[in-house]
This record gives structure tokens, C-alpha cells and sequence, in this order.
């Protein structure tokens, strides 16, 4: 294959950070998202800060083997939608955002992008992400893991579209591999973490979450070309 670099800019592709624009808005009547009850019960929480997570995986594909150097990961567990991620609410929001990571790592870690085109990510970054999830089908790294941290209990509301403060990381593990061929990736590139104002906005009966190629141009941009990584 083509020589590949294990960069910022290699790893952060998968925020659609090509795209021209970070986020699409399009206007539509937009109604508020719903407040929480006072009285948080387990279907509702009142403070949503840390790691956006799902609960559900698909596991029929049987027992899941963890990549090496000579072969991909077998068997990933495939996230499974929440069942609240198109609410009008704010636990609909995060689910959105939850889903998202969980469908990225499993993109990164199966070669599989067939869930992206399920998460509210906003069509522009979309299409971006797909365009370039071509790598993850013949290369493959040690232990890729995505997570976004809420840094807020709940996103600001403007004018009917909402951001949620995050910290954004993307981990590759300590190898890079494809079909005979491997390479480590030196410690300094093995994980990268973005500030990122998560957009979200709720139209058409479901989220449209964007936000994450803005932060890649303003703290990576171009300088990201010259960074250190190894190549197979």
C-alpha cells in the first residue's frame, strides 16, 4: 500500500476534518429541547459531565479477539443505537453524542463504516469521514479507542442550537499494521486530545451534531503535516 503516517492529521481524519465547512445549519422550525424533571429518576439524570457512553453492543458475532500484528481485531462488539438518541431532549443529545464516538472506534477498529451513516453527525462531516474510512479497511492499529468527555452537566443553549463543551481523544495503541507489514507508533503519537464545542440541534424528528472538524483546523491546522509518526 501507499506509504501512511500515523499523525494528528492521519488519526483526526475521522472528525470529517476535511470537510469545508465544521458545521451546516439549516433553517427549520426548531422547538427547545425539553428541561429534565426535578426529581432525576434512572431514565433521567441531571448532571450528563464525563465520558458519553452507550450501554448496548451487538455481540452475536461471537467472542471478540483483540488485534495484533497480523491480524485485525475479530469479532468487535457493534454499538448498538440507543433507543433515546432522536429524543427532544438533552439525554437524546448525549445518546447522539455517545453513539457517534462508539460508532467511530468501531469504524477505526472493525474497517466497518456502515454505522456512521446512523449518527446525527452533520451531512458535510459525514460525508467527509466516509470519503476517507477507506484506510481503516486495510490498516489497522493496536487498540483505538474514541471518547468524548463532557466538561459541562449540560450544554448552553443559543437561538435554538446548542454546544456542549468536550474533551476529544482519539488512542491508536502502540502499533500501526497492515497485510505483512507493521510499524510502531512512537508514544508521543499514540493519542491526541482536541478541545471541542460539540454543536448540536434538533430538527426533522432527530440531532445533527458537528463541531469537531472547526476544532481540528483551529488547533491542528496545517502544521499537522510535519508531525513525527511511523510509516508502513
Amino acid at each position: 500500500m501507499a506509504q501512511s503516517f500515523v499523525s494528528r492529521r492521519t488519526a483526526l481524519g475521522v472528525l470529517g476534518a476535511g470537510s469545508a465547512l465544521a458545521f451546516v445549519g439549516c433553517a427549520s422550525n426548531v422547538g427547545s429541547v425539553k428541561p429534565l424533571p426535578t426529581d432525576a429518576t434512572a431514565s433521567y439524570r441531571s448532571d450528563f459531565s464525563g465520558e458519553a457512553k452507550i450501554d448496548e453492543y451487538d455481540t452475536s458475532a461471537g467472542e471478540y479477539r483483540k488485534a495484533t500484528r497480523t491480524e485485525r481485531a475479530k469479532n468487535v462488539p457493534k454499538p448498538i443505537k440507543p433507543k433515546n438518541a432522536d429524543e427532544n431532549s438533552v439525554a437524546g443529545l448525549y445518546s447522539s453524542i455517545a453513539f457517534y464516538t462508539a460508532a467511530t472506534q468501531y469504524m477505526m477498529e472493525s474497517g466497518d463504516d456502515s454505522l456512521i451513516e446512523q449518527t446525527a453527525l452533520n451531512d458535510t462531516d459525514k460525508s467527509s469521514v466516509k470519503s476517507s474510512s477507506y484506510q481503516f479497511s486495510t490498516i489497522w492499529f493496536e487498540d483505538p479507542k474514541v471518547t468524548a468527555n463532557l466538561t459541562t452537566p449540560k450544554p448552553k443553549e443559543s437561538g435554538g442550537e446548542y454546544t456542549w463543551p468536550s474533551r476529544f481523544t482519539i488512542g491508536l495503541g502502540s502499533f500501526i499494521a497492515t497485510s505483512g507489514r507493521d510499524a510502531d507508533v512512537p508514544s508521543s503519537s499514540r493519542s491526541t486530545t482536541l478541545d471541542v464545542d460539540i454543536t448540536g440541534k434538533y430538527e426533522n424528528g432527530h440531532w445533527v451534531i458537528g463541531g469537531f472538524a472547526a476544532a481540528f483546523r483551529s488547533q491542528v491546522g496545517s502544521g499537522s503535516s510535519s508531525s513525527s509518526g511511523s510509516s508502513i
